[in-house]
């Protein structure tokens, strides 16, 4: 995906990232991650698996508890060359849903 500046002259390379944080989007992120793509929609509510990824919450997490979504940010930033869509993903933890979850 391409964009173009204001001017409409030129088009840039649009990258993209993900940033994990834990109860609010202060401070630095949990875990990052980058593409050249853009990444699948993330909602409030959604509940994300750790387990692929590097275990940023696993000291944290109990038996029986996962990761739910709970604020979303969009932020867009131009560089010389590129634009960066950045995508912050705030993170609660809560109890597994037993009828999502069963044992």
């Amino acid at each position: 995906m391409t964009n173009s500046n204001p001017k409409g002259d030129a088009f840039f390379p649009v990258k993209y990232r993900i940033e994990i944080y834990e109860d609010c989007f202060s401070g630095h992120p949990a875990a990052s991650f980058y593409g050249s793509t853009p990444f699948l929609v993330v909602s409030v509510g959604d509940y994300i698996v750790e387990k692929a990824w590097e275990p940023v919450f696993s000291k944290k997490l109990k038996s029986g508890q996962t990761l739910r979504v709970k604020g979303i940010e969009h932020m867009l930033f131009q560089g010389k060359n590129d634009i960066i869509h950045s995508l912050g993903v705030c993170v609660e933890i809560v109890d597994r849903p037993k009828n999502l979850y069963p044992q």
